[in-house]
């Protein structure tokens, strides 16, 4: 049951993480590039946001199981220096152009509205209650 539930949630959850308020930001701006990075900016606060709760709801339950808290934090260190890898072969490869910069925001809001979701599912489906 637990699986079904996970599975469901996930399905839930595969819908995009970012705001609609983002959706309708890109469209007002009218594919000029400036307009384009604010409405970014706004969503990488508002990712980087819904990342920190989410960090901190999880590391709260976990602290009650040392080993556990050690692995989350060394887990996102990981992830941290995952993104910035990742998103980092962009400018690498394309330059570092106002569109560059736009595909490379567009990657880390994309790698941080993914660990969102699983940092979710860890704090809805995972849960560490009773331990």
């Amino acid at each position: 049951m637990k699986r079904v539930l996970f599975l469901l949630l996930a399905a839930l959850e595969a819908t995009p993480g970012m705001a609609s308020d983002f959706d309708t930001c890109l469209k007002a701006a009218d594919s000029i590039d400036p307009r384009i990075m604010d409405c970014q900016d706004k969503e990488l606060i508002r990712q980087n946001a819904a990342l920190n709760a989410s960090y901190s709801k999880l590391l709260t339950q976990l602290r009650t199981i040392p080993l556990a808290e050690s692995k989350l934090r060394d887990s996102e260190r990981a992830w941290i220096k995952f993104r910035d890898a990742n998103c980092d072969l962009i400018p690498a490869v394309f330059g570092d152009g106002s569109a560059d910069r736009i595909n490379y925001n567009d990657c880390v809001i994309d790698i941080t509205s993914a660990r969102v979701i699983e940092l979710n599912k860890w704090n809805s489906s995972r849960t560490v209650e009773g331990r």
